[in-house]
């Protein structure tokens, strides 16, 4: 949580991704008594302009036949109206200001935190995906950075060279735009040699954007989502009720129960966009050590959480590395073979 909190806190300070997201008493309770501002009223006015019959959706469950469940849904909430004329209007999109203007990316940060593992961290900007549904672009990146077959991330960092325990990555979109977040666990290896696993990383990296989508993967892909969609436990009803009420707050009713599983349009196009966010301009990496120095470096300090982090550029800190890494990304470009990967992390 401490490095996706710093991550975040680099946003643009006009745009929500920037915020602390918790809330505590010094910024529910103190801070807004020092500007004037009435919680209570504060909490009044936000549900008078969000809790509406537009914005609300409803999922039961229960031993009663359908027509009665609707029965007693039409009784209890059947003259709910709404309070303002704000709450019937669209809801606010995110995307303005955006998050990452340009320049704002590309950053090398360091966090010292209390963990007892070292870990890596790549914060990609991506688009917002929400309306691409039917195809799931992200399931395709998901599965060629955390698949576990031959030449695969995780069998060359892990398996190949030590320098990595776990690839994980978690993939989210708003209306502020989407967010991918790869998250590699260092061995003690891996702590020592961070621009080696760059290297891999970036590498990688290109050769996914060059040679563009996979057709056959991809429809293999949609196959599996549909093997999994029709064969999974199906959870409790509690956890059923609650996951069908929020995705209709965001997907049409006939794709209900399984817009967020099946893969059903073959979008190679919104892959292929995905794909070409990987780019140094499009990312930030932190590297989260309890051993960190910061001896002679500005250190920043995250509010709220107390989390010690310094930043720069890319490009600063790692000068040549960066040159490289930007010709294997933008061409194809003369890549290190195994060999050379293995002589930088044992000269090191």
């Amino acid at each position: 949580w401490s490095a996706l909190s710093v991550l975040e806190f680099l946003a643009d300070p006009r745009s929500p991704v920037h915020r602390f997201h918790t809330g505590d008493y010094n910024t529910l309770v103190r801070k807004p008594r020092q500007r004037g501002e009435n919680m209570v009223y504060s909490l009044k006015a936000w549900f008078s302009t969000h809790y509406c019959p537009g914005r609300m959706k409803l999922a039961t469950f229960g031993p009663d036949p359908l027509s009665v469940q609707l029965a007693k849904a039409e009784a209890h909430f059947g003259d709910l109206e709404s309070r303002t004329s704000v709450c019937e209007g669209r809801r606010k999109s995110w995307l303005m200001p955006a998050p990452w203007p340009s320049g704002s990316m590309g950053r090398w940060v360091r966090i010292r935190t209390a963990q007892p593992r070292a870990s890596l961290h790549l914060y990609f900007a991506l688009p917002d995906v929400g309306a691409q549904y039917l195809s799931q672009p992200g399931y395709y990146l998901d599965h060629v950075l955390v698949y576990g077959g031959e030449r695969s991330l995780i069998n060359i960092l892990r398996d190949e060279m030590p320098l990595v325990h776990s690839i994980t990555t978690s993939l989210t979109t708003t209306s502020a735009g989407g967010v991918l977040l790869l998250e590699l666990g260092l061995l003690e290896h891996g702590r020592k040699n961070v621009e080696v696993i760059l290297d891999v990383l970036f590498q990688y990296f290109g050769v996914l954007r060059r040679r563009g989508v996979d057709a056959e993967l991809y429809k293999s892909l949609a196959q599996v989502s549909k093997l999994n969609w029709e064969w999974s436990q199906a959870s409790g009803p509690s956890q059923t009720a609650s996951t069908l009420a929020e995705r209709l707050t965001r997907l049409p009713g006939s794709r209900v129960l399984s817009g967020d599983d099946l893969l059903e349009v073959l979008d190679a196009r919104w892959v292929q966009r995905l794909l070409n966010c990987l780019s140094l301009n499009k990312v930030n990496i932190a590297l989260v050590d309890e051993y960190m120095d910061f001896t002679g470096d500005a250190v920043q300090t995250l509010p709220e959480y107390g989390v010690n982090f310094t930043t720069a550029f890319l490009q600063e800190a790692f000068l040549a590395d960066y040159l490289r890494w930007d010709r294997w990304l933008t061409s194809a470009g003369a890549v290190r073979s195994r060999d050379e990967l293995w002589a930088r992390l044992y000269w090191k």
